[in-house]
């Protein structure tokens, strides 16, 4: 019996600390959430804050974001085709349950949802998207337009913005707590054994 703090407080260390497989959801500051996956790279979660935008506005847009969104500090940037190789490793069921649509289209009495957004493919003189339609295909094509006049198809087309490798995250307040009662936990337990032996 007075083994249980101890496995209590170790339970709670380990449950805090498993990273979830795949692409989680995430939401460290209210209102802002982020899609984390499994390399660790963060993902605005909402692609829709850059429709509407051509290229240079949404750098710009992504630029106003500044080093810090959703709880989470890092290089936020338009991602790079390596980037969106290892995002695109996953499903198009799983990408689409993990971020918010750039565009939905209620036409027809359907309701039809749209993953579409920009990513860079340095040198190329355009940029490329990456599109989810209805969660049951996932397609990749270029734009064919230039990096410096990228104005077609602005309704939709969102963009997939990440911070790359080596981001660090606020706590969340719960977390923090839960993390120092299971330490608390454990330390009591090592005290009361340690009496019990002398």
């Amino acid at each position: 019996m007075k083994r249980f703090p101890v496995l209590i407080g170790v339970l709670v260390l380990v449950l805090i600390g498993v990273v979830g497989a795949d692409l989680s959801v995430e939401e460290h500051v209210v209102g802002q959430k982020v899609t984390v996956d499994d390399a660790g790279n963060y993902w605005v979660w909402d692609m829709a804050k850059f429709n509407d935008l051509n290229y240079s506005e949404q750098i710009t847009a992504i630029d106003d974001l500044g080093d810090t969104y959703g709880g989470v500090t890092g290089n936020w940037h338009m991602a790079t085709a390596s980037e969106m190789a290892g995002l695109w490793s996953n499903s198009a069921a799983e990408i689409s349950s993990s971020f918010g649509p750039s565009y939905v289209d209620h036409s027809w009495g359907s309701t039809d949802y749209y993953w579409y957004g920009r990513y860079d493919e340095p040198g190329w003189g355009y940029h490329l998207t990456g599109e989810i339609y209805n969660t049951s295909s996932l397609n990749k094509r270029d734009l064919g337009t230039s990096s410096t006049n990228d104005s077609s198809r602005l309704y939709y087309m969102g963009a997939w913005v990440t911070t790359g490798p080596g981001a660090t995250v606020v706590p969340v307040p719960a977390a923090v707590i839960l993390g120092a009662s299971g330490l608390f936990s454990a330390a009591v337990g090592l005290r009361r054994r340690r009496k019990s032996s002398c």
